[in-house]
């Protein structure tokens, strides 16, 4: 049978386009758009942005918009969803409220930064790069945001270190005053034509359309485009938390300007599906775990954070590959609504215990400035632990009851899975086909088959001492390796390795009014001034060359080492107390020559405290260590 599916070609011009995104605006010509629930949030960066909007000013085909034209039973209006080109319309309505902050450089007017490059004696592209910053600063062509011939004046004369001469300025406004009428008639693309496919049928159609055309273009996150394949999944959403990051979401994009279908700005959903329970779960897993996930300084409330759905996969028995299959495995209620309740409990119990089991050997801030601590890991290796915490206490492919031996489980996850965390990145194991790793470190499958079999044991079981003293070693030879001649950054790995040892050495009670800060044992400008002039470089971060040091210590003692600052000074009780802890090597040791430090003698300061470094770890870690 074939469907009454009908598609349309019509013309908008970009204001009529914008003007129809705007519920205040009355939309135009009597039409509406709006983003239908199974969008995808905003993904265009600043500078797709930008490259848009060059586009549109050089005359270049930007591709027509596919929207959908929905019944509207009171006839007041045409009614269009967005199915293809949410990225595009919201650059041009983003671009009708603060056109300057896309605008090339290309639309100010060149014959007047030619006059003003002549009339200051600076070269134009001078003159150019202080007008492309007054054009990001000032946003709007108002004069309130600064879009004035005095204001502009004013700014180019302190961009370019200029006096505040009065007839120079007064000469500047004359130049600039014509550029900026000019400049206005040029950022305007309102008139700008847009090719626009209009779809009628049946609206059942819309997620595989949207999927369908999504396979090509910006790529997704990559699980938002199951917000189309499971929008007809009811579910049961009891939690608070969730409900309002999900109404965040579409809150956000309302405050935007846009119309979405069915929703008021400051209106509340009550109907969900499974795509926004998973989208809003993620966002409270993430926000209650900082030591497991991070987030950006500045969270998006539209974003989608893959660890609900990565965590909810893989904890009921689906390879992460088969996602699509998700919404038939959630548990459901007799009525067949999805209720993931009993899920969402024990998985938030699942990620608090690792996040306890993990925290004493990754909280530790170093000399972070920020209250978070940078993460080394990714988010399927997290992943992978929660879900694993998970299946050895639950029955997650069952109706969620406790297991009877689940503390023994426990017990020795709590002491295995810390190893396994510093092991995997040593071993960079989720590099690798981090999908069926994933998988693999979660469930036991029988030989030659996809049949479960139970929970995995890997994460159970602790690792062995000559496994841990290959695989440091091999990273440390890769340290000592590096060829470095500047003070490079501090990488993740090794501050998370140097956390581990320091475990147990710092102590968060009694040291917890010091502020410390990770600083090298032979300071970078003294190495620097021992590698000879034709040296590639040593390896100056090297983490057998990192310690803690207290700030006030650290500060005062500047480019000397600890050795050199000890022969003049002495320290309290305390701080002496800290330092013989926290060097983990001998402070004379920590001293360069009057003839000179060599390559050989440095490298031996390494490798000598290096195994301070990896006992330690041991003892922190009850790595068995065999006897002599």
């Amino acid at each position: 049978m074939v469907t009454t599916n009908a598609a349309s070609h019509i013309t908008l011009t970009v204001g009529q386009l914008v003007s129809a995104t705007q519920p205040q605006s009355g939309g135009a010509s009597g039409m509406r758009i709006e983003i239908p629930r199974f969008q995808r949030s905003l993904v265009w960066s600043d500078e797709q942005r930008k490259t848009l909007i060059e586009s549109i000013h050089k005359g270049y085909p930007i591709g027509s918009l596919l929207l959908y034209k929905r019944p509207n039973p009171k006839g007041d209006e045409e009614v269009y969803q967005v199915v293809d080109g949410l990225q595009r319309t919201s650059t041009l309505v983003a671009y009708a409220n603060t056109p300057l902050s896309y605008a090339p450089i290309d639309v100010f007017p060149s014959e007047v930064i030619k006059q003003v490059s002549a009339t200051l004696g600076t070269d134009v592209s001078h003159v150019q790069r202080a007008i492309t910053d007054w054009m990001k600063a000032t946003e709007k062509l108002t004069s309130a945001a600064g879009f004035a011939s005095n204001k502009l004046a004013k700014r180019l004369l302190e961009a370019l270190e200029r006096e505040e001469d009065q007839d120079l300025l007064a000469q500047l406004e004359s130049i600039l005053d014509d550029g900026l009428d000019l400049l206005r008639n040029e950022v305007d693309i309102t008139g700008v034509p847009v090719a626009v496919v209009t779809y009628t049928g049946d609206e059942a159609d819309l997620p595989d359309i949207f999927e369908r055309i999504n396979q090509r273009g910006t790529k997704l996150n990559k699980y938002e485009v199951f917000a189309a394949t499971w929008i007809y999944s009811p579910t049961n959403v009891a939690s608070d938390g969730i409900r309002e990051a999900i109404n965040s979401k579409y809150n956000s994009l309302l405050s935007q300007g846009y119309s979405i279908n069915g929703l008021e700005k400051d209106r509340s959903i009550q109907d969900f599906n499974l795509f926004e329970y998973l989208f809003g779960f993620g966002k409270v897993l993430v926000g209650s775990h900082p030591s497991l996930f991070s987030e950006p300084a500045q969270p998006d409330p539209t974003s989608t954070e893959p660890a609900a759905f990565s965590l909810s996969c893989v904890v009921l028995g689906e390879q992460l590959s088969e996602m699509k299959r998700l919404h038939q495995l959630m548990p459901k209620d007799s009525d067949s609504l999805i209720n993931p309740s009993k899920m969402e409990e024990a998985l938030l119990k699942a990620a608090e215990a690792v996040q306890q089991w993990l925290e004493p050997f990754i909280g530790l801030k170093l000399n972070s400035q920020t209250a978070k601590v940078d993460l080394a890991h990714g988010e399927l290796q997290i992943v992978s632990m929660i879900a694993r915490a998970a299946v050895g206490r639950w029955d997650t492919r069952g109706d969620w009851s406790e297991l009877p031996d689940w503390k023994k489980d426990w017990d020795n996850l709590r002491l295995s899975m810390r190893q396994h965390y510093l092991m995997e990145l040593i071993e960079e194991t989720w590099r690798g086909p981090i999908y069926s790793t994933a998988y693999n470190r979660v469930w036991k499958v029988a030989e030659g088959t996809s049949d479960i079999e139970g929970p995995a044991q890997h994460y159970a079981q602790p690792i062995a001492h000559a496994t841990w003293e290959n695989a440091l070693n091999a990273w440390f030879d890769k340290q000592l390796a590096r060829e470095q001649l500047t003070r490079p950054y501090v990488r993740a790995l090794d501050r998370v390795f140097l956390r581990y040892v320091y475990t147990g050495l710092v102590s968060h009670l009694d040291d917890k009014d010091v502020t410390f800060e990770l600083e090298h044992l032979f300071p970078v400008s003294r190495l620097k001034d021992e590698i000879p002039v034709d040296s590639a470089g040593w390896p100056i971060s090297c983490v057998a060359n990192l310690a803690l040091f207290s700030k006030a210590l650290n500060r005062e003692k500047t480019s000397q080492t600890i050795s050199e600052y000890l022969k003049l000074n002495k320290l309290s009780d305390a701080e002496q107390k800290r330092l013989d802890t926290y060097m983990l090597c001998k402070v004379d040791h920590v001293d360069i020559p009057s003839d000179g430090l060599s390559h050989a003698e440095y490298v031996a300061f390494l490798q000598t405290r290096w195994e301070a470094m990896k006992s330690k770890l041991f003892a922190n870690l009850g790595v068995t260590v065999p006897a002599p």
